[in-house]
């Protein structure tokens, strides 16, 4: 019978510790979804304006050779890229000899959506070392006052860091449960 209170206790602290690192991660996923939602209605929006046709003055020209359209701009899909943190739709695109040149619609606000989405991409993978110590701090305190307890096996945090090509650091931990020592002896 006292198992199964330790059973039920152990239960309750990890889904306790589960639910709280939902509620602290909610803010930054509702921010990052409405951001990526503001996007999609920005390119909607731009679409529409290119069917209905844009005027000229409002329109960039932009001079690449064929070799430059390859490596200097980032390509979204076929009618949009990026090119020095700026975001362009792509009007018209001729090509004469070895020089491709794109009259484009220069998209502010997708410009200025991308640069919050860096941000909050920033944040939520931040690689600051003390922010890193704030969050191995955190888990090891959850770990103490609600995962430990005399009748349960010590767990240990281990943190793994992560690091991708675009110098993000993503740390995550992992539970693992330590058997305790000595052993128990066998009747």
């Amino acid at each position: 019978m006292q198992g199964y209170f330790l059973y039920l206790f152990a239960v309750k602290n990890k889904l306790f510790s589960i639910m709280l690192i939902g509620m602290l991660s909610l803010p930054l996923i509702g921010t990052y979804s409405w951001l990526r939602y503001q996007k999609h209605m920005v390119r909607r929006e731009v679409k529409q304006r290119i069917i209905r046709g844009i005027d000229p003055s409002e329109l960039v020209r932009l001079t690449f050779t064929i070799e430059e359209s390859k490596t200097a701009l980032y390509w979204e899909h076929s009618g949009e890229f990026e090119y020095n943190g700026q975001m362009y739709d792509v009007v018209d695109a001729d090509t004469v000899g070895n020089t491709v040149t794109f009259l484009c619609w220069w998209d502010h606000a997708e410009t200025e959506l991308n640069i919050k989405l860096d941000e909050l991409t920033r944040i939520a993978l931040d690689s600051n070392k003390d922010h890193q110590q704030q969050k191995k701090n955190l888990i090891e305190n959850i770990e103490l006052k609600y995962l430990r307890s005399q009748f349960t096996s010590k767990l240990s945090a281990t943190f793994i860091v992560v690091e991708y090509h675009m110098h993000y650091n993503w740390s995550y931990f992992s539970i693992s449960l330590q058997p305790s020592i000595p052993p128990p002896r066998s009747a």
